[in-house]
């Protein structure tokens, strides 16, 4: 049973998927519809990590993997979606997101339209998990928002705003110090949508080269779309704050901060460009 938390009109409640915590908190109505809302949530979440994850020996993605090195393999509809999407934004970012452990096997990934199928030429692994808990975040986020129902689901690391807090227009998101544990950088104001987060805490790998990524301290992104905005935060992370940013600008109403050593070894920020009035920085102690 997930742990709960009521009062008069907020309903927050935690449950563990996908490996790790996972919260829902719901503004507005009466308390059971919130936690009509609430359950609904959390079984999509669990519906995608029965479908998406690499850590589970039942799960679809898993089975696909194996059955697909020895010819197409059909996927479901959400799965595939994922498979597609992962793969633009593999192309997109000029390998900086693979959904295979090095860029140059996404060449061995073949997807069919017409037929929802996948192949793999070659024995490689296909991982979604680079974008599969953005994409439970906003799968999630519909049984509010087909409520008239505000709130949060929060997916550790993707969190998807619907409506807007009580009292207020937007969310205030807060960014993670990412050198120093319990500290915050600054924090962002978003309407809505997703918010994915990637710090030097848990740094990706950069799958061109198979290094640990560099450039970047920490990288948020915010996005309409959950999945862009996880896979998208792990692509800009990679990069850095130059071409990251750049690779953002290519993308509809999607922006980012990002966080980098600077020269003297302090800690520098770069926001995107027409979006700097909505990050607010820690004041200097």
């Amino acid at each position: 049973m997930p742990a709960a938390a009521q009062a008069d009109n907020r309903t927050r409640l935690f449950k563990y998927l996908m490996g790790t915590s996972m919260r829902v908190e719901v503004f507005g109505g009466d308390t059971a519809v919130r936690q009509q809302a609430a359950d609904e949530a959390f079984a999509a979440i669990a519906e995608v990590d029965r479908l998406m994850s690499s850590y589970r020996p039942d799960s679809e993605i898993r089975r696909a993997n194996i059955a697909a090195g020895a010819g197409p393999v059909s996927l479901s509809a959400p799965l595939f979606a994922v498979v597609a999407a992962g793969q633009r934004l593999a192309a997109a970012s000029g390998g900086a997101f693979s959904l295979t452990p090095a860029w140059r096997d996404n060449v061995l990934l073949m997807l069919d339209v017409p037929t929802r199928s996948l192949r793999l030429t070659a024995p490689v692994t296909v991982s979604v998990d680079g974008l599969a808990k953005g994409f439970a975040a906003e799968l999630a986020a519909g049984s509010l928002s087909r409520r008239g129902l505000s709130g949060t689901i929060d997916t550790s690391g993707t969190q998807f705003m619907v409506g807007a807090p009580p009292g207020r227009t937007t969310w205030t998101i807060g960014i993670a110090q990412p050198l120093q544990r319990g500290r915050v950088l600054g924090a962002i104001d978003v309407a809505g949508g997703a918010v994915a987060t990637v710090s030097a805490a848990a740094a990706p790998r950069d799958p061109r080269t198979g290094q640990v990524a560099t450039l970047s301290l920490s990288a948020t992104v915010v996005s309409p779309d959950g999945a862009v905005a996880d896979a998208l935060s792990k692509a800009v992370f990679v990069l850095g704050p130059a071409d990251g940013l750049a690779l953002l600008a290519t993308y509809p109403d999607t922006w980012g901060v990002v966080a980098y050593r600077g020269p003297n070894g302090s800690i520098s920020i770069a926001v995107s460009p027409g979006h700097t009035a909505a990050f607010h920085p820690r004041p200097r102690e």
